[in-house]
């Protein structure tokens, strides 16, 4: 059963695929982008974006469907990043600190509701904000215009059907996507060896050879749950399952991969891998080696029922490797849903 299920998720994900239409709106200095999945308003810092998008950005997301809620995100490309807490500063409106939690891809997530209900509405009354934060004892500023912000979520209302309801956010700290409580641990390990591929995962193991077994569960809505299990610890990444559950069953979630030998094909295993309850994105990471001059990465949304893949990135591995001093640059993306 789980062959012919693979195999018709396979299709689902390969790049032949129709996509939903994209829609976005600027308004002075924001941008608003729309699928038939989740909305985002994405802003540039002052400072603006160099080479390969290096630089900052203030992203405020929403998964599309009723009852859904706003998620605001830091994004520092290539630059100095937050640690654990952030200062955010609204002249005339607010000074507020807010803890963020790192989401992987260079991506910090507001956390802390209380303080992310007093931070949101001034980002929406506003002229501009300023977030600070220290690194290595040195003060990292950033200032961002709010200049359109208002007009753009009003646009997104209209078009998730949320006019009237666009007050509402969440902190990443208080998603219900969590490390599964340890009394319910040894019941969900079970389960899990009844799906073949986690029998060889140093995380089913007990005694010597074993990492912790520590899995997430995200909600994601409709009867349905994913638990992401890291399965190994290698020397530079670790590896990654996901399942899903049908009914009382978990089953691990095939996914797209490529490779310049094989083409396009489907793969349980991922290297790390990161759930995005805001835009409902999972997205994955792996190095084909230390040295991080070649890898892949990819992005997969949950449509209600599955995984789409939204974009892959992909750069094999030269037989000549990079000097220490040569600039790596970005995997290219070689598929990208229109």
């Amino acid at each position: 059963m789980f062959r012919l299920f693979a195999g018709a998720l396979c299709l689902l994900l390969l790049p032949q695929v129709a996509w939903a239409e994209t829609k976005s709106k600027t308004v002075r200095d924001w941008t608003g982008t729309c699928d038939d999945y989740s909305c985002k308003a994405t802003v540039t810092g002052e400072g603006g974006l160099a080479s390969g998008g290096t630089g900052y950005q203030l992203e405020i997301a929403r998964a599309s469907g009723g009852n859904e809620t706003w998620f605001v995100t830091i994004i520092a490309h290539n630059v100095s990043q937050p640690e654990n807490a952030v200062t955010f500063e609204v002249p005339g409106l607010l000074t507020r600190d807010t803890a963020v939690v790192s989401l992987g891809d260079d991506r910090f997530g507001l956390a802390g509701k209380e303080a992310l209900e007093a931070i949101f509405p001034a980002l929406r009354k506003g002229d501009n904000a300023t977030i600070r934060y220290e690194v290595n004892d040195a003060e990292v500023e950033e200032s961002f215009s709010l200049s359109g912000i208002a007009a753009v979520l009003l646009w997104i209302d209209d078009m998730q059907g949320q006019v009237g309801n666009s007050d509402r956010v969440a902190a990443y700290e208080d998603l219900n996507a969590n490390v599964v409580a340890e009394d319910e641990r040894a019941a969900l390990k079970a389960q899990l060896l009844a799906a073949s591929p986690f029998r060889d995962c140093q995380s089913a193991l007990e005694g010597d050879g074993a990492i912790p077994f520590e899995p997430k569960l995200y909600d994601l809505g409709g009867g349905y749950k994913l638990y992401v299990v890291q399965c190994t610890m290698g020397a530079y990444q670790p590896s990654t399952l996901v399942f899903r559950n049908i009914g009382d069953v978990l089953d691990p979630v095939p996914f797209a991969s490529y490779g310049d030998e094989t083409g396009w094909g489907a793969t349980l295993w991922l290297g790390e891998a990161d759930y995005d309850p805001a835009t409902k994105t999972l997205h994955h990471y792996a190095r084909f080696r230390g040295m991080a001059d070649c890898g892949t990465w990819s992005d997969f949304q949950w449509t209600g029922y599955d995984f789409k893949l939204l974009r892959y990135a992909y750069k094999a591995c030269s037989d000549e490797p990079p000097g220490e001093d040569e600039d790596i640059g970005d995997f290219p993306i070689i598929y990208e849903a229109k």
